[in-house]
């Protein structure tokens, strides 16, 4: 099927991952503001987050390596086994064939042969039927791995490697499970799936993160990394928003969260739904084209020995160690931020901070991606430095003022106040919410600059999946310390002490990794130009024999003017 133009544009990917994201993460994080996801139980609430992203973090190592992976050849190679007749199976070449009705083929033939065995099926001794199963495993292995080293020779057809759509597909449905965990937990107080949701979650959660990174930093042009990033942010914040509306208009209408119904978990499951449904509109880096006709990158995947290779280079990588600190902070004060709003606020009142966090983010993100990240009346490296001065002085402001409410108050408000929270009726609140919004308006600005400095040292998206699987690995490391520093009651003001510090140590750094930025890495990295012809090749699904083109001064110009 041929595809329209714009749907091969870079940004129109950024959008459909965008709404991916709106709809899956979006929503998991508005349901948690219903009732069940931290505001009834806020040690639970920890633990499970807490479980969340130390599995995060270990996935996280490897799962840019996953999305990039050559996965099905590589099976097909290494599981070669015997066949019933103790030879290996052979590759063939084949034509184009419907290999999903060859698959059924082979397993409803594997299923016959069970069924015209009936003396071992109907047998009292359950030791014959393993064997039955065995032999008509080995049968049906055989064929199946030749089946996918047919798929290798298919690629037009089949896919050898996860990529983009797969594993953000895999990614979305552990979001549906922890969204249905909160569900049961607040209908029937099941707390241990909560808590093994929340692990499941950490796994699919890393992939889906480090597609998402690969897509929104390495498919868009230079000059555009910033406007893309603020336009993902925005989208998938904006799932946040709504959800907290959502909750707010509960609140207000009831005074409470505690009557949830059914439909409104039903509603949000099917938005989820949807967006896992989403993630198959998303191309890999081969089928993209750039607007200055250059593909994103020729190869579809990578093999399992350049991404060990490649994991390796990425961790001796001096700038990718200098930017561990900014991985490391740029989540570590959610726990923090959602203490102070359930130990201050009454429910009302947490629900619309929820609402000025979203609002905060989605401004932020657009604020700092199209007004200083890709402001092109500046050399690019000039743009990092004030990106990070906007960054550091938004910080330093922000997190003072909160540092000064802050030293008024601990975790035993409520007892010292006669258990009256704060209300946003009250006098008092205006300048309490203000500052709920600039903290989030000041996380958007912190990741966008994370974001921009990784994809302004490559625009290679097999490098891009690596640093942003690497960036969500030790992200979520610092999120799980942090939401563990939390379920053990730790000081609010040294909680706020810690994410500060650790916000302001890794600004020096970043700066280190700043300078080495180039005007452009057009010139460095290999580049695929297609003409008219090829790309209407590209736009009908077709795999395209092309010659990497040195890019000389001139084409680079013409990349940033495109």
């Amino acid at each position: 099927m041929r595809l329209p133009a714009i749907y091969v544009n870079p940004m129109t990917q950024v959008v459909l991952v965008g709404i991916t994201c709106f709809a899956t993460v979006g929503m998991f994080s508005a349901v948690s503001n219903l009732g069940a996801g931290g505001t009834q139980d806020v040690s639970l609430s920890d633990t499970s987050n807490g479980v969340l992203y130390g599995f995060f973090a270990v996935i996280g190592l490897i799962a840019g390596g996953i999305n990039n992976c050559e996965l099905l050849s590589f099976f097909a190679r290494h599981l070669a086994l015997p066949s019933c007749a103790g030879e290996r199976v052979a590759k063939q070449p084949v034509k184009h064939f419907n290999h999903g009705a060859r698959a059924g083929d082979i397993f409803s033939k594997a299923l016959g042969e069970l069924r015209s065995s009936p003396n071992l099926l109907s047998s009292p001794s359950t030791r014959r039927i393993p064997d039955a199963v065995h032999v008509v495993n080995l049968r049906a292995i055989g064929e199946m791995i030749e089946l996918l080293q047919d798929l290798e020779t298919d690629t037009n057809r089949v896919p050898s490697v996860l990529g983009p759509k797969l594993t953000l597909f895999i990614g979305t449905l552990g979001y549906a499970l922890y969204v249905g965990a909160l569900w049961c937990f607040q209908t029937q107080g099941t707390r241990w799936f909560l808590i093994f949701a929340g692990a499941i979650l950490g796994i699919t959660a890393a992939l889906l993160w480090s597609a998402q990174g690969s897509i929104m930093m390495s498919y868009p042009l230079e000059k555009d990394k910033g406007k893309a990033f603020g336009i993902f942010w925005a989208i998938f914040q904006f799932g946040s928003f709504i959800g907290a509306v959502i909750a707010l208009a509960i609140n207000i209408n009831s005074g409470g969260l505690s009557a949830v119904s059914t439909s409104t978990y039903i509603a949000f499951l099917v938005i989820i739904f949807v967006g896992i449904a989403s993630a198959f509109l998303v191309l890999p880096p081969n089928r993209v084209i750039r607007s200055d006709g250059t593909l994103v990158k020729l190869q579809a995947h990578s093999s399992v020995k350049e991404e060990l290779l490649g994991m390796l280079a990425l961790l001796k990588d001096w700038r990718m160690l200098a930017l561990l600190p900014m991985f490391f902070a740029s989540n570590y004060f959610y726990a923090y931020q959602g203490s102070v709003n359930a130990t201050v606020f009454d429910a009302p009142t947490r629900a619309l901070n929820a609402t000025l966090e979203g609002a905060g983010a989605i401004i932020g993100a657009l604020m700092i991606g199209f007004g200083v990240l890709d402001a092109n009346y500046m050399a690019r490296r000039t743009r990092g430095y004030v990106g990070l001065g906007v960054v550091t002085v938004i910080i330093i402001i922000v997190w003072a003022v909160g540092l000064s409410w802050q030293v008024t108050f601990q975790r035993d408000y409520l007892l010292k106040h006669n258990n009256k929270p704060i209300n946003y009726h009250d006098d008092n609140y205006a300048g309490k919410g203000a500052l709920f919004f600039f903290y989030y308006f000041g996380d958007a600005c912190y990741q966008a600059l994370a974001y921009w400095i990784m994809s302004a040292l490559t625009n290679d998206p097999f490098k891009l999946a690596r640093y942003a699987g690497l960036y969500k690995a030790i992200q979520s490391a610092g999120g799980a310390g942090s939401f563990g520093m939390d379920a053990v009651l730790t000081p609010l003001l040294n909680e706020h002490l810690a994410s500060w510090i650790m916000m302001l140590v890794s600004f020096p750094l970043a700066f280190l990794v700043i300078r080495t930025i180039k005007e452009t890495n057009y010139e460095d990295e290999e580049m695929v130009f297609v003409d008219e012809e090829q790309k209407k090749e590209v736009l009908a699904g077709h795999e395209i024999d092309v010659h990497h083109e040195e890019v000389t001064d001139e084409k680079a110009s013409a990349h940033e003017s495109a």
